[in-house]
């Protein structure tokens, strides 16, 4: 689940003067820590590898907390509320949708290729940037590599998926 985002905005947030310092960290099995930013904390001593999102409590607002619920689709930002409990039960809501996503996903090969092809940026070979280039590259190789395990299974379905979003190019 956007792991890496997950990580980036923690590593973000312990850094800054201004911000959240006291969190939950939730992870996939359910199970969640407590970090307080406002002590020195190495984040390597956590597992925020499996991380599906987190609460926090607003520094400048008495008892207001808010979190984000990282997922398939993106990131959901939770609502920031007086009452912790709800922050909470809104999160848990969250990760349940999120886990069905990812069950729907991983049991179909074809949809992550789509979504994969309906994301791609298929001007990038045009672009004068050259990090917008290497980006491209890099997501077309993963699309290259998806059609591959869908060829296998089913190449004329994969063939039309392919031509369906490549006729941007045209």
């Amino acid at each position: 689940m956007y792991v890496s985002t997950l990580v980036s905005d923690l590593n973000y947030w312990q850094h800054q003067k201004n911000g959240p310092k006291q969190y939950r960290v939730y992870y996939e099995d359910g199970s969640f820590d407590r970090i307080n930013f406002n002590q020195n904390v190495d984040l390597t001593d956590y597992p925020i590898g499996s991380a599906v999102g987190y609460v926090f409590k607003h520094e400048n607002e008495d008892d207001m907390y808010g979190g984000r619920v990282y997922g398939p689709e993106g990131m959901f930002y939770l609502r920031s509320q007086k009452n912790y409990k709800e922050v909470e039960a809104e999160l848990f809501s969250r990760l349940s949708e999120a886990k069905a996503e990812f069950c729907r996903i991983n049991s179909d090969l074809f949809y992550h290729f789509e979504r994969e092809l309906k994301r791609h940026d298929w001007t990038y070979a045009y672009s004068d940037d050259h990090n917008v280039w290497r980006r491209g590259e890099s997501h077309f190789d993963l699309i290259k590599k998806l059609m591959k395990k869908c060829e296998s299974i089913d190449s004329k379905r994969t063939t039309e998926l392919y031509d369906k979003y490549k006729k941007f190019l045209t």
